[in-house]
């Protein structure tokens, strides 16, 4: 009898041990971390904005409603603006990865490298308007219903 408690003893204290062993820490996973980058907050508090960037690719713009359960992620999005009014965002979105790192690795000139596109969203709708090719934009602090874009 206590051989056979001593046996399933063993047996189960070495099953929870192999069970227990932490993965190692390597340049692999170190890789698939991320982080959140830019954070902004409406200015009724009704919507929450921020980044997850990983550490090499395309990061991703998270929409989040404060008040629902609306979220929205836009792929590759940065920069992100709220208006005065809490009715749209304004945001960059930066090209794919792998593009902006072929022309790279291709040695183009600054005119040939893929450019940044702007999005407009109204919050709580799915619909986006996008402009392509373009340096910046800006939006008033106060004034409702007004974005200024600065084409390439």
């Amino acid at each position: 009898m206590q051989r056979t408690f001593c046996l399933f003893l063993i047996a189960g204290l070495s099953a929870l041990s192999a069970v227990a062993q932490k993965l190692p820490l390597n340049h692999q996973v170190y890789d698939s971390w991320q982080r959140i980058g830019e954070r902004a907050l409406s200015a009724d508090g009704n919507w929450a904005v921020f980044t997850i960037d990983p550490q090499e690719g395309d990061g991703t713009l998270v929409l989040q409603s404060l008040r629902s359960d609306y979220r929205k992620e836009l792929p590759r999005g940065y920069g992100a603006a709220i208006s005065s009014n809490g009715r749209y965002l304004v945001y960059k979105i930066k090209p794919f990865y792998a593009s902006v790192k072929e022309a790279r690795n291709k040695k183009k000139r600054p005119e040939e490298m893929p450019k940044d596109s702007v999005g407009i969203i109204e919050l709580g709708k799915d619909s986006i308007v996008k402009f392509a090719n373009v340096r910046s934009f800006k939006m008033p602090s106060e004034e409702e219903g007004w974005v200024a874009i600065h084409f390439e």
